[in-house]
This record gives structure tokens, sequence and C-alpha cells, in this order.
């Protein structure tokens, strides 16, 4: 049916060629789906616009995840609950470690085109390049 990466699309990211044949298996009684309903119902926390209110869609959210049935989705929740003050802090700070790990990514990435560098300097070079956006050429 070609439905796997529907799956890791979220609600407003649905291709509208695929938007009817995705709305047909999410109205299916499959695990597959209560387990998406899940993901985007918890996505919904970093909208919230208060502690308080972020508080009481994790504990609703928390409640059916954990009931679900679904193994994978309580191994979530379980690992949520366990970082729940770090994942709570949003709501001070409103910032996300996202960038970080864009960062991290490149630097990933970069280690892996290289294969190896002959010294650090160079790896620090390269990075330095690539994440100052700077040009070799004039």
């Amino acid at each position: 049916m070609g439905s796997k990466y529907l799956w890791l699309y979220g609600t407003e990211n649905v291709p509208r060629d695929r938007w009817q044949d995705f709305s047909a298996l999410r109205s299916a009684n499959l695990k597959t789906s209560r387990a998406w309903a899940s993901k985007e119902t918890l996505r919904a926390l970093w909208d919230m616009p208060t502690l308080a209110r972020g508080e009481a869609l994790y504990k609703r959210w928390h409640f059916w995840a954990t009931h679900s049935r679904l193994q994978p989705v309580k191994n979530v929740a379980a690992m949520i609950r366990r970082h729940l003050p770090g994942v709570l802090s949003y709501f001070t700070h409103r910032i996300t470690n996202s960038s970080s790990e864009a960062l991290n990514s490149t630097i990933q990435m970069i280690k892996k085109r290289a294969f190896g560098f002959r010294s650090f300097d160079n790896f620090r070079i390269a990075i330095l390049f690539r994440c100052g956006n700077l040009q070799l050429y004039p």
C-alpha cells in the first residue's frame, strides 16, 4: 500500500495527493494509527501557552499512552516521564536543543564525508568552514 512514510508526516505536512489515502488509514483500526495519533497529540505540548496547560496535556497524554496496549508507546511514555523536568523546562525558557542537534548533525556529516582527518586541526578547520558559512574562494 506504500504507507510506511505517510506515518512519519505531521498532520499539516501530508502531501495533498496522499491525503485521502492517509485519512482512510488513520480511520482504520490499526496499531500504527493509534501510535500516530499518540505522537500527534503529544506534539501539541509545544504549542501550550503556559506550564499549567502543558502539564495538563502531558498528564492526559501519559494516561492515554500508558493504557494504549502498545508497548513502544508505553516505552516512550516511560522515557518522557524520566525526563519530565527537562521537558517542562521548555515552558520557562521557550528554547529547545534543536540548534545544537542541527550543529552536531552537521559535524557528524563532515566527519563521515572525510573518512578520517590526518589531524584534529584539519577537522576543526573543516567544521569552521562549514558551520561558519565560510567560502574557500572569494
